[in-house]
This record gives structure tokens, C-alpha cells and sequence, in this order.
């Protein structure tokens, strides 16, 4: 009788297949379908909700033979939808004429594509324009290149080395603005004159460019080769040497090409601006001063944030001043914190690793390098400060001012004329030589490189400079295949002539600062040309002759290290 009663209903359609089915089913599978109904009203609630908001989007815009692309510039506007399209689908086409007043997105966009041989689809908030038959892109061809003889179709395909099809391949004519990209199956077609002296482009992100000559064929057969550059550079990191394909850690790194034919004195000055993420700020404008590293920032108030410098495998102290540029192979800046694997704490502020030059297996090799300039202070650079005549007259002025008698120094300003200009007094254009040989060679067991360096650089003040005189020797013997033996010294001797020139004009020694703030009215010479002892008047203190002072008070600096390991 169940049997009967479960039929007949669908029979006679007074009961519903889904009702007799819960009658005569157990309580959990009631459970079951009810859930499932559930999920069916709340799939279609979905569906309707993303129906009406492509609908309840309404587009208000009239206009005559515009550009499709300003057509989908006011839709974005106004309604949001990012639009994303080939270039080359759209270019060309014909300009449309439109209408709209509160009219729904869609009814929109199949207005504006009326016609053109186009099609659109929405996904999210995105609507994608394409050729209304994608699978057979033509070439796009300047209306002013048009013409009758476009009669050679050439076409073809484009593949990657394993064999598959690449599509977006841009594939241009040399020399003309005739182009095309693959389809989907890698495909392309080309209308042409004439297939004499043609030359294809096919071009693509991240493969190399290939030129290819036609010569009489029509139909190509085109592999790209994947462009891997810098990815096979030997980097030297903290436990040797890797490729920079392989290295995953925050590795900055520069070679001695980088290095070549830059007219400073030292090595800090040659990196800035070359290392990402690191910061090389000049704090002295001193003849071979050093420069401040940062590499991950001021990560101390009292502590300093110098990085630890590593030099063919041996940790120094200090700055490095002393190297001589053109002795450097290559530099590594180690700036995660996975270097303390290795050094410790001393790196945590970036361990920066130089190598210097080697031998290599090949021929004796002797090269020379030499540079000849002149350093001043621009013009544009120089403080304007008062002459004799006005700082005369504004020290009558003061005095007439606060009701003051007027000193007789000062009773006639217009006698002085410019008078003392201290800062062109203390500076000059100071002379920059640099000379460089060096020697290297070897063969398969025993490598040698030589470099001797000298540089000479005069300070812009007067009496200061800088002088370096560098050796280094590099020796590698290996006797057998695992075993090498390798002696490397590097005496330098650097003499430095500089006084203080940082800081104000008091308590710090500064001779600028001290200079800038001296009478214009004292002249820093004697009667008979010798120096004068002070330099002031009435109205300043006894300032000494500045002048005077630098040629007197000298501050002379000789140092000497020798690296060996």
C-alpha cells in the first residue's frame, strides 16, 4: 500500500515527489533534504543578488563619433567597473555615437559594441572586452601604410624550448609599425607586399628578442629562448661563493666594472648611489675622509651602527679609508640578520664582504689607469657675506642708532672698497691625481696579481690634502686538486694634512666658521708681505689672522697598516 501511495501522486500531481518522499523516509534523511533545500534557495538568492547589481548600475552619457576608449572611461567612472582590453582589438575601429539616460550597464555596453566586432563578458567588477573570433587575430596595419599591395600572408607559430605555444608574442616588421601578437595556440598572421628583405621581431617578457629574416618563406616555425640575466653571477655571501639565481637572502652586490673610472679617493665614495638599501653618507667634506655605512638604519643611540667590514676573509676594525679602489674584485652587502650565523654579533648592523683581485689561468696582463683634475667650490656655492664698505657702514649705523659717538674707523665707509673676503682668502682650486698599475696572470697551479697605487688630493681650504700609497700582492698556489695555498699582503701608507672644518665658530676649532665671522676691514698681510699676527677692529674681538693660521697650525696625519693573510 506504501508502494501505491507513493506513485500515485506523481500520477495525479496532488501531492509533491519531494513531500511523500519525507512521509515515508526516516527522520535524519528529512534532516538531509531540508538542508539541501536551504542551500538550493540561498544559491539562487546569490545568483539574483549578482544579476541585479550588474543591472542596478545604470549609465547617464551622450555623445557623437567618440573613441570607444572614451566611452569606457565614463562607464568606469561612473559605475566603478574596471574594463580590460587588447590595444590592438580596439585600434582602428570606427568611432560610435551614443546615448544614454539612467540606461542599465549592460543594455549600455551592448549599445556601445553595437556593431563593432567585439563582445564582452563581466566577471566581478572587471568587464573584459575581445575580438568577437579571438582565435584568429589579424595584424594591426597604419591606415597610412594601407594599400592594395598587402597581398603576401605570412604566418606561423611561437613556442617556448619544451614545445608549448606562447601566446602574446609581440611580432612587429623591423622598421616599420606593422605588428601582430599570437593567439591563444601560439599562432599569428601577417599581411605583407613582399617578403624580400623582411625581417620579423618576436618579442616577449622574459625571453630573449629574436630577429629573424624571412628570406622566401611564408610560413614560421619560432622558439624563444628564455632570457636568464645576472641569474649565473658568482656573489660572494658569507660562507663563499654563490649564484645569484640561488641566493635568497637580502644580498646587495657590486663588481669592479661598477667601480671603474670614478675621480674620488676612497672606496665609500665610488659605492653611493650603487647599493640597494644601503646608505653611504659623506659626514666631512676633509680630503679622505671616510664615509658612514648604514645598512639597516640607526639601530643604536650610543652604540654605533657601522657595519663589519670583511676583507678577503678577515674581519677588521675601523673604517676603510685606506683601500685602494682599483684593488677591489667585488663587494657583498650581507644585510639580513642571517649573517650572524657566521659572524656573530659584531654583524648586526650588515657585514660588508670585499674581494680583492686574483689571477686568473690566462696571459700576463699589465694595465695602467691615470687621472689628471682640479676641485674648487662652485660659485653658486660661495656664502655672500658683507665687503669692507658695508660692514663699515653697518657698524656706523649701530653706533648712530643707540645714540653712540662714531668710531673714526667707521666714519667713512666708502674708503675701504671690497676689502678681505675670507672664504676666497682660506680656499683654492686644489689639484686630484690618481695612478694605478697593475699586474696579473698565472696558470693552472700558480695565480699572481700585483697592484701599486697612488693618489694625491689638495683640499679646496688651503694647507690640506690627502696622499695614499698602496701595494698589494695576491698569490694562490695549488700543488694538487684539493689543496690550495694562497699569501696575500697589502701594506698602505696614507698621509693626511686637515684641520677641523666642521662645527661652529666657537670652542671647535673650525677655521671657516672662525674665518666667515672675521673683520673684512683687517688685511691678513704686513706691509712687507709677511702675515699678519690678529685680525680685527674696534668693533670684534682679537681675532688671529686666519690665514696666518693655516699655514702655522698644522694637522698632519701618517698611518700605516698592512693587511696579510
Amino acid at each position: 500500500m506504501q508502494i501505491k501511495s507513493l506513485y500515485k501522486p506523481l500520477v495525479s500531481g496532488e501531492t509533491g515527489a519531494a513531500e511523500i518522499f519525507t512521509k515515508t523516509c526516516p527522520t535524519r534523511l528529512r534532516g538531509i533534504l531540508l538542508v539541501m533545500k536551504l542551500t538550493t534557495v540561498l544559491l539562487f538568492a546569490v545568483m539574483l543578488q549578482a544579476t541585479a547589481k550588474s543591472n542596478a548600475q545604470t549609465v547617464t552619457y551622450a555623445a557623437e563619433s567618440v573613441s570607444l576608449e572614451k566611452v569606457f572611461v565614463v562607464i568606469k567612472q561612473q559605475t566603478g567597473y574596471v574594463f580590460f582590453y587588447r590595444e590592438e582589438d580596439i585600434r582602428g575601429l570606427p568611432a560610435v555615437s551614443v546615448s544614454f539616460r539612467n540606461t542599465p550597464l549592460g543594455v549600455a555596453l551592448q549599445e556601445t559594441l553595437k556593431g563593432q566586432p567585439l563582445q564582452y563578458n563581466i566577471q566581478g567588477n572587471t568587464i573584459f572586452i575581445t575580438a568577437a573570433d579571438i582565435g584568429r587575430r589579424k595584424a594591426v596595419v597604419p591606415k597610412e601604410i594601407i594599400s592594395e599591395d598587402l597581398a603576401i600572408e605570412i604566418s606561423g607559430v611561437v613556442r617556448d624550448k619544451g614545445g608549448a605555444p606562447l601566446e602574446g608574442v609581440s611580432v612587429t616588421v623591423k622598421g616599420t609599425q606593422m605588428g601582430t601578437t599570437t593567439n591563444a595556440d601560439g599562432r599569428f598572421q601577417l599581411s605583407v607586399s613582399s617578403v624580400n628583405n623582411l625581417e620579423l621581431v618576436f618579442s616577449f617578457v622574459g625571453y630573449a628578442t629574436q630577429t629573424v629574416k624571412a628570406g622566401s618563406r611564408t610560413v614560421f616555425d619560432i622558439v624563444l629562448e628564455e632570457a636568464v640575466a645576472d641569474l649565473n653571477d658568482i656573489v660572494v655571501v658569507g660562507y663563499g661563493t654563490q649564484r645569484r639565481g640561488n641566493i635568497t637572502g637580502a644580498v646587495s652586490s657590486v663588481s669592479a666594472k661598477d667601480l671603474e673610472d670614478v675621480p674620488v679617493a676612497t672606496l665609500g665614495q665610488r659605492l653611493q648611489g650603487k647599493l640597494a638599501g644601503v646608505r653611504i653618507m659623506q659626514t666631512s667634506g676633509r680630503p679622505g675622509e671616510g664615509l658612514k655605512f648604514q645598512i639597516r638604519g640607526a639601530v643604536s643611540l650610543t652604540a654605533g651602527a657601522d657595519p663589519l667590514y670583511v676583507i678577503d676573509g678577515m674581519p677588521i676594525s675601523g673604517d676603510i679609508n685606506f683601500l685602494n679602489a682599483d684593488e677591489i674584485e667585488s663587494i657583498s652587502v650581507l644585510k639580513d640578520p642571517a649573517s650572524a650565523s657566521l659572524y656573530g654579533s659584531r654583524s648586526a648592523n650588515g657585514v660588508v664582504l670585499i674581494t680583492t683581485k686574483t689571477g686568473k689561468n690566462e696571459k700576463v696582463q699589465l694595465n695602467f689607469n691615470a687621472y689628471y683634475g682640479i676641485d674648487k667650490v662652485p660659485e653658486n656655492r660661495t656664502l655672500k657675506m658683507m665687503n669692507a664698505t658695508q660692514y663699515a657702514q653697518f657698524q656706523k649705523e649701530i653706533a648712530e642708532t643707540n645714540g653712540r659717538p662714531v668710531d673714526p674707523v667707521f666714519e667713512n665707509p666708502a674708503q675701504y672698497g671690497e676689502g678681505t673676503n675670507w672664504f676666497k682668502t682660506l680656499t683654492r682650486a686644489g689639484a686630484i691625481q690618481s695612478y694605478n698599475l697593475s699586474l696579473s696572470g698565472g696558470t693552472q697551479k700558480f695565480r699572481t696579481s700585483a697592484t701599486v697605487g697612488y693618489y694625491d688630493q689638495e683640499g679646496v681650504i688651503i694647507n690640506t690634502g690627502f696622499k695614499r700609497i698602496s701595494l698589494r700582492i695576491n698569490n694562490q698556489y695549488r700543488p694538487t686538486e684539493n689543496l690550495t695555498i694562497g699569501f696575500n699582503i697589502a701594506p698602505t701608507q696614507t698621509i693626511s694634512n686637515n684641520y677641523n672644518t666642521d662645527g661652529g665658530p666657537y670652542g671647535t676649532d673650525n677655521i671657516v666658521s672662525s674665518a666667515l665671522i672675521t673683520t673684512p676691514l683687517a688685511n691678513p698681510y704686513n706691509a712687507d708681505g709677511t702675515f699678519a699676527l690678529t685680525a680685527s677692529d674696534p668693533a670684534t674681538f682679537g681675532n688671529p689672522n686666519w690665514l696666518r693660521v693655516a699655514y702655522d697650525k698644522v694637522y698632519k696625519d701618517r698611518n700605516f697598516k698592512l693587511l696579510s693573510n
